[in-house]
């Protein structure tokens, strides 16, 4: 679902808070990491709409290789 500038720096903040809670380690800090560059993407327009492209390519060369798979990962 495509979800405007509000909703997602919402989204991003609440997970940030969430993120910046728990205990601090490498593994909190991937998902820091990802979940910035994850918001870095998603909020600049012209980035997501290489990325939602890229996506439908994927998915599309996907049911290309396996026709009979109706329910694409």
């Amino acid at each position: 679902a495509d979800a405007d500038a509000a909703t997602l720096a919402s989204a991003y903040q609440s997970l940030q808070k969430l993120y910046q809670s728990e205990p601090a380690g490498a593994d909190t800090n991937q998902r820091l990491q990802a979940l910035t560059h994850a918001y870095e993407l998603l909020s600049d327009p012209l980035r997501r709409k290489v990325y939602d492209a890229s996506l439908a390519t994927g998915m599309a060369s996907r049911l290309e290789q396996n026709p009979d798979n109706n329910n694409p990962p």
